[in-house]
């Protein structure tokens, strides 16, 4: 069955939109339903019953099929996809069923213990989230995404100073030239004007 669905055609974006656009038209649609009958019975002040519970569960039921498997159904969403993204997309749907369950057992609040119901709600949509953006993740695109990060070896920029032998042989190539530390006025001497006095002072001696 998995691989009759991988074998199918792919649609095109704008299909897939509007296939998730009526679908959240129909998701909207049935949670208004549902609040216009949850502020009757606050108004009308009926009991809470076992019915309650009973439509809790089926929305929320009909909410997830209707978004992970009826979705995947109409929009072709394994077809033609990787073994990671299909993997992806089933961890997906099935972590999304957990926070369904999560959510139905906060709002139930069964035994009291309905926090524990929105926790597994929190964990179950995260990692839903991070499945579906590993499965939106086309292949190919995380091995250029890694070799845009390395960093490009720039050798034509660095510049190289000149060092003190070869300021002291050009000033002895270029008689009367004297390093730039000189000509400017208040300059303190370098090092390579120390060596070419000491040079000068040695050759003068001898």
């Amino acid at each position: 069955m998995l691989e009759k669905f991988r074998n199918q055609e792919r649609l095109s974006v704008q299909e897939e939109e509007r296939i998730d656009r009526n679908i959240r038209y129909f998701i909207l649609a049935l949670m208004g339903v549902i609040i216009a009958v949850l502020l009757w019975i606050v108004i009308a002040k009926k009991p809470l019953g076992s019915w309650y519970y009973a439509l809790i569960i089926t929305v929320l039921a009909v909410v997830w099929f209707s978004k992970c498997v009826l979705s995947a159904i109409l929009k072709h969403s394994l077809a033609q996809r990787s073994d990671e993204q299909v993997s992806a997309y089933l961890k997906g749907a099935g972590l999304e069923l957990l926070s369904y369950a999560g959510l139905c057992w906060f709002l139930v609040g069964l035994n009291g213990n309905g926090i524990y119901g929105a926790i597994a709600y929190l964990i179950g949509m995260t990692g839903a989230r991070k499945q579906r953006e590993a499965y939106y993740q086309e292949p190919g695109q995380e091995e250029e995404a890694g070799g845009s990060d390395a960093p490009e070896a720039d050798t034509g920029s660095q510049e190289v100073l000149p060092s003190a032998q070869e300021i002291s042989d050009s000033a002895e190539s270029e008689p009367g030239v004297l390093p730039s530390a000189e000509s400017e006025p208040g300059a303190l001497p370098s090092a390579a004007d120390r060596l070419l006095r000491e040079k000068e002072s040695e050759d003068g001696s001898v």
